[in-house]
């Protein structure tokens, strides 16, 4: 290469150094000024509760929410929401024979820390009280027609819900949910982050895999159907291995079959399709 070309690549990448550092210093006078400001006085939240809502009329539940802690449990015989430093324009109540709890943004925030995602963290360091949006919601114990459950970057817990068909699409946060009972199909779409879903009964679970750790324990007495992408995906199914006609194809990172203590040929009447993706798959069976 000449020697001129030389000085002009080693002059752009000078020049591109110079612009970087001096955006990134901008950046943090910016919120150093902004915190010296009182950054509570840009930042429009809203708190609220809704108590003792009769479920009678209601059989779906949409909740789509982004960057906000949320805690979903089975709790007395009403609907109960409690909110947290959650966005103004936030929609809430009764549409038709649905509860809908929905934010039109999924926020920023894909980097994670103790669960809570970045922006927050950094938000609640700028302010002089806590910000972090949290929601809580307690449903009575009842099978709804169909639960949708819409994550972004916050941390999430539920427990104890039942449905008829419950879908969950999932971001980059992180979840942890139990006591799920399903008649029909567990759909679940995971994003990057951490999911564990332990003590379920559902008919049918459909997972699609992002590039998260994924783990499922419980019974599923319809079929599998796990497209497993690059992340690391845990099933243990409480069942018997003969029970299930098992089609896994292996992918990069290979799927591992524990058939428990059966001896059997694992060629039952209950389908299990995996595609094993790049990332590792271990199916376990137990009694």
């Amino acid at each position: 290469m000449p020697e001129t070309a030389v000085r002009r690549n080693h002059g752009t990448l000078i020049a591109g150094l110079i612009i970087l550092i001096v955006g990134l210093a901008v950046f943090i006078a910016g919120i150093v000024v902004w915190k010296a400001n009182g950054v509570d006085q840009y930042i429009k939240t809203t708190s609220f509760s809704i108590t003792d809502q009769p479920v009678d009329k209601i059989s779906k539940l949409d909740i789509s929410v982004g960057s906000v802690e949320i805690d979903i449990k089975r709790g007395g015989d009403k609907l109960n929401v409690y909110g947290e430093n959650l966005p103004e324009d936030i929609e809430k109540g009764i549409q038709n024979d649905t509860f809908v709890i929905k934010t039109k943004s999924k926020g920023f925030g894909f980097i994670m820390i103790n669960g809570t995602s970045l922006n927050n963290n950094i938000l609640n360091w700028m302010s002089d009280q806590d910000i972090s949006p949290k929601l809580t919601i307690e449903v009575p114990d009842k099978v709804f027609d169909q639960i949708n459950i819409d994550l972004g970057t916050g941390a999430a817990k539920i427990d104890g819900l039942s449905a008829k068909r419950f879908e969950l699409d999932l971001g980059t946060g992180s979840l942890t949910a139990s006591g799920l009972n399903v008649e029909g199909t567990l759909e679940i779409d995971q994003g990057t982050g951490h999911t564990t879903i332990t003590n379920c009964d559902v008919g049918r679970l459909d997972f699609d895999g992002g590039v998260g750790h994924f783990e499922y324990e419980g019974t599923i007495k319809d079929g599998l159907d796990a497209d497993c992408g690059v992340g690391a995906v845990d099933i243990t199914i409480k069942g018997s291995y003969n029970d299930y006609d098992i089609d896994a194809d292996t992918g990069i990172g290979g799927v591992d079959i524990d058939k428990g203590d059966t001896s059997g040929s694992g060629r039952g009447n209950i389908p299990v399709k995996i595609d094993g993706g790049v990332g590792s798959v271990h199916l376990k069976f137990v009694k």
